[in-house]
């Protein structure tokens, strides 16, 4: 599922856990990219949340890693997916916040990687985010230069500072 690159990224920022990328190993479908994403209606981090806003699961629809973008996907995916499995069977009011974190961890594979080509196709997906964007979108990229500023390679803590930052985003978008 996982090739050397990425399990490297997760192991560097303190993220990766045996049980949880078990989990996600389980809960998810990987794709060839070219051929389908045309035809796909997902593609991406799903949370399974119940009527209470209790999160049941969630489910991961990635390619499979052939090139730097795919792999920004897979990065984006799996920071969700990580943040994600420490609410399993818990409450989840602000799922919104998993977006941010996984922009956040895109960005950093960004800087990390020096790749122009990446940092071209990053600003293009800033770009893409405009007033008819998906609300989880926008406050993801309004929190991620913030998370950026302020990353320590503690989940936790990261996980902390993206619940305050909805409180920030809810109070000024209303």
């Amino acid at each position: 599922m996982l090739n050397r690159n990425i399990m490297d990224f997760f192991m560097r920022h303190n993220m990766y856990d045996s049980g949880t990328f078990r989990y996600i190993a389980n809960n998810t479908e990987m794709f060839d990219y070219i051929i389908e994403e045309q035809k796909r209606d997902a593609m991406g981090f799903v949370t399974h949340i119940d009527d209470f806003q209790v999160l049941r699961g969630f489910t991961l629809c990635m390619p499979n890693p052939v090139d730097s973008r795919t792999r920004l996907i897979i990065i984006n995916c799996i920071s969700q997916a990580i943040y994600a499995y420490k609410y399993l069977n818990k409450l989840m009011t602000n799922a919104m916040r998993l977006e941010a974190l996984g922009f956040l961890y895109e960005k950093l594979y960004i800087l990390e990687s020096n790749d122009p080509d990446l940092v071209k196709f990053g600003q293009f997906i800033d770009n893409s985010i405009d007033e008819n964007t998906q609300e989880k979108y926008k406050f993801a990229l309004f929190a991620r230069d913030y998370l950026v500023d302020s990353y320590e390679d503690d989940i936790n803590k990261m996980d902390k500072l993206s619940k305050k930052l909805v409180k920030i985003y809810n109070k000024q978008h209303k």
